[in-house]
């Protein structure tokens, strides 16, 4: 190999690379099936989607119908009978068969759905987080600040 080739080949790839990096920090759309919970700074969400792969998503990007919570019907609250509508402004995939919602007002609940009947909140601004690494996923439950 020439001299002249070597150096030709080093920016070919370094052209190459500047083209497909921006492939990886492009926002994307994201719908939290799992879970979604507003982060602190409150500016931030977290949001697990269908396969549990947890996105940073700016809040404001964040909603369903015009608002940052989803209805839920038939929701418990701890052992008190009776069931309830709540405006879910977080919410996980609590066991099988229910989801843990807790309304702006800091009430947890239990409400009956599964991953294929739940409402949930979609954010058009997501990225993966820094500590999943290329090519991999950060998958798990979401704190609540």
């Amino acid at each position: 190999m020439s001299t002249f080739q070597y150096p030709q080949k080093l920016v070919v790839l370094l052209i190459a690379i500047c083209m497909t990096q921006p492939s990886f920090i492009q926002p994307k759309t994201v719908e939290c099936i799992n879970a979604y919970s507003p982060q602190s700074p409150p500016t931030e969400s977290a949001c697990n989607d269908k396969d549990n792969a947890r996105w940073n998503c700016t809040t404001i990007s964040c909603g369903r119908d015009g608002h940052q919570w989803v209805r839920m019907d038939g929701c418990t609250f701890r052992d008190i009978p009776g069931v309830s509508s709540q405006q879910c402004a977080s919410y996980d995939l609590g066991g099988p068969g229910h989801y843990g919602c807790t309304n702006s007002g800091g009430n947890h609940y239990d409400c009956p759905y599964n991953s294929t009947n739940v409402p949930y909140i979609t954010c058009t601004n997501c990225t993966v987080p820094i500590d999943s690494g290329i090519g991999g996923s950060n998958q798990g439950p979401i704190s609540t600040p």
